[in-house]
Protein backbone atom coordinates (compact mmCIF):
# COMPACT_ATOMS: atom_id res chain seq x y z
CA UNK A 1 0.00 0.00 0.00
CA UNK A 2 1.55 3.37 -0.91
CA UNK A 3 2.53 5.93 2.01
CA UNK A 4 0.38 9.03 0.48
CA UNK A 5 -2.49 7.45 -1.34
CA UNK A 6 -5.34 9.77 -0.77
CA UNK A 7 -8.39 9.10 1.10
CA UNK A 8 -10.90 8.48 -1.78
CA UNK A 9 -8.12 5.95 -2.74
CA UNK A 10 -8.18 4.03 0.38
CA UNK A 11 -12.12 4.00 0.51
CA UNK A 12 -12.26 2.26 -3.17
CA UNK A 13 -9.62 0.02 -1.80
CA UNK A 14 -11.87 -0.71 0.93
CA UNK A 15 -14.87 -1.25 -1.54
CA UNK A 16 -12.62 -4.04 -3.16
CA UNK A 17 -12.45 -5.83 -0.12
CA UNK A 18 -16.33 -5.37 0.64
CA UNK A 19 -16.89 -7.15 -3.06
CA UNK A 20 -14.68 -9.60 -1.99
CA UNK A 21 -16.57 -10.59 0.65
CA UNK A 22 -19.25 -10.81 -1.54
CA UNK A 23 -17.81 -12.81 -3.77
CA UNK A 24 -16.64 -15.30 -1.20
CA UNK A 25 -20.20 -15.39 0.83
CA UNK A 26 -21.95 -18.34 -1.60
CA UNK A 27 -18.80 -20.39 -1.29
CA UNK A 28 -18.79 -19.96 -5.31
CA UNK A 29 -16.41 -17.62 -7.35
CA UNK A 30 -17.83 -16.74 -11.00
CA UNK A 31 -16.61 -16.12 -13.62
CA UNK A 32 -18.37 -12.78 -14.03
CA UNK A 33 -17.46 -11.86 -10.37
CA UNK A 34 -13.75 -11.99 -11.07
CA UNK A 35 -14.87 -9.91 -14.34
CA UNK A 36 -16.93 -7.10 -12.29
CA UNK A 37 -14.47 -6.96 -9.68
CA UNK A 38 -11.51 -6.00 -11.98
CA UNK A 39 -13.96 -3.66 -13.77
CA UNK A 40 -14.92 -1.60 -10.52
CA UNK A 41 -11.47 -1.65 -9.49
CA UNK A 42 -10.39 0.07 -12.96
CA UNK A 43 -13.22 2.53 -12.74
CA UNK A 44 -11.91 3.64 -9.08
CA UNK A 45 -8.12 3.54 -10.63
CA UNK A 46 -6.99 0.26 -8.99
CA UNK A 47 -4.65 -1.29 -11.20
CA UNK A 48 -4.56 -4.65 -11.57
CA UNK A 49 -1.27 -5.25 -9.79
CA UNK A 50 -3.17 -3.32 -6.59
CA UNK A 51 -6.10 -5.22 -6.85
CA UNK A 52 -3.64 -8.48 -6.75
CA UNK A 53 -2.62 -7.31 -3.42
CA UNK A 54 -6.35 -6.79 -2.31
CA UNK A 55 -7.21 -10.36 -3.22
CA UNK A 56 -3.84 -11.76 -1.39
CA UNK A 57 -4.22 -9.52 1.50
CA UNK A 58 -7.69 -8.03 2.13
CA UNK A 59 -6.76 -7.86 5.96
CA UNK A 60 -3.98 -4.99 4.97
CA UNK A 61 -6.73 -3.03 3.30
CA UNK A 62 -8.61 -0.82 6.60
CA UNK A 63 -11.90 -0.49 5.81
CA UNK A 64 -13.56 2.57 5.43
CA UNK A 65 -16.61 4.55 4.29
CA UNK A 66 -17.01 6.91 1.86
CA UNK A 67 -18.00 10.33 3.55
CA UNK A 68 -19.44 11.49 0.36
CA UNK A 69 -23.21 10.76 -0.25
CA UNK A 70 -22.49 10.36 -3.71
CA UNK A 71 -19.64 7.79 -3.12
CA UNK A 72 -21.47 6.00 -0.65
CA UNK A 73 -23.98 5.89 -3.32
CA UNK A 74 -21.91 4.62 -5.67
CA UNK A 75 -20.10 2.05 -3.87
CA UNK A 76 -23.42 0.69 -2.92
CA UNK A 77 -24.38 0.09 -6.38
CA UNK A 78 -21.52 -1.43 -6.80
CA UNK A 79 -21.99 -4.13 -3.95
CA UNK A 80 -25.49 -4.75 -5.38
CA UNK A 81 -24.41 -5.45 -8.77
CA UNK A 82 -22.41 -7.59 -7.48
CA UNK A 83 -24.45 -9.69 -5.61
CA UNK A 84 -26.78 -9.98 -8.56
CA UNK A 85 -23.83 -10.86 -10.94
CA UNK A 86 -24.02 -14.66 -10.61
CA UNK A 87 -27.53 -14.91 -11.27
CA UNK A 88 -28.81 -16.15 -7.76
CA UNK A 89 -28.64 -14.40 -4.18
CA UNK A 90 -27.58 -16.29 -1.17
CA UNK A 91 -28.48 -15.98 2.56
CA UNK A 92 -24.91 -14.98 3.39
CA UNK A 93 -25.07 -12.10 0.95
CA UNK A 94 -28.31 -11.22 2.20
CA UNK A 95 -26.82 -10.38 5.48
CA UNK A 96 -23.99 -8.74 4.13
CA UNK A 97 -25.80 -6.48 2.23
CA UNK A 98 -27.81 -5.65 6.00
CA UNK A 99 -24.23 -4.92 7.04
CA UNK A 100 -22.87 -2.64 4.43
CA UNK A 101 -26.38 -1.11 4.42
CA UNK A 102 -26.08 -0.20 7.90
CA UNK A 103 -22.41 0.95 7.61
CA UNK A 104 -23.07 3.04 4.60
CA UNK A 105 -25.94 4.61 6.05
CA UNK A 106 -28.75 3.55 4.26
CA UNK A 107 -31.74 1.84 5.05
CA UNK A 108 -32.23 -1.87 4.36
CA UNK A 109 -35.72 -1.64 3.18
CA UNK A 110 -34.26 0.89 0.83
CA UNK A 111 -31.17 -0.98 -0.33
CA UNK A 112 -33.29 -4.32 -0.39
CA UNK A 113 -36.04 -2.43 -3.03
CA UNK A 114 -33.16 -1.61 -4.95
CA UNK A 115 -31.80 -5.23 -4.83
CA UNK A 116 -35.42 -6.69 -6.01
CA UNK A 117 -35.49 -4.06 -8.77
CA UNK A 118 -32.20 -4.64 -10.20
CA UNK A 119 -32.69 -8.44 -9.72
CA UNK A 120 -35.91 -8.47 -11.56
CA UNK A 121 -33.88 -6.73 -14.68
CA UNK A 122 -31.57 -9.41 -14.52
CA UNK A 123 -33.87 -12.73 -13.64
CA UNK A 124 -32.06 -13.51 -10.39
CA UNK A 125 -33.21 -16.28 -8.12
CA UNK A 126 -33.08 -16.88 -4.42
CA UNK A 127 -32.94 -20.51 -3.48
CA UNK A 128 -34.73 -21.26 -6.82
CA UNK A 129 -37.40 -18.57 -7.04
CA UNK A 130 -37.41 -15.90 -8.08
CA UNK A 131 -36.04 -13.39 -5.94
CA UNK A 132 -38.90 -10.65 -6.12
CA UNK A 133 -41.05 -13.63 -4.69
CA UNK A 134 -38.65 -13.66 -1.22
CA UNK A 135 -39.11 -11.16 1.74
CA UNK A 136 -35.57 -9.64 1.54
CA UNK A 137 -36.53 -7.49 4.58
CA UNK A 138 -36.63 -10.62 7.08
CA UNK A 139 -32.99 -10.11 6.65
CA UNK A 140 -32.81 -6.79 7.99
CA UNK A 141 -34.34 -7.84 11.22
Amino acid sequence: MAVFESQQKKENKSLMVNLLSVIAADGLIDKNEVDLLAHVGNKYGIDNQELLAIVESPVAVKILIPESQDQRLSHMQDILNMIVIDGDVSTEELKLLYMFSRAYGFSFGLVSSKLTELASQRSVTFDGKPLSQVNINSFGR
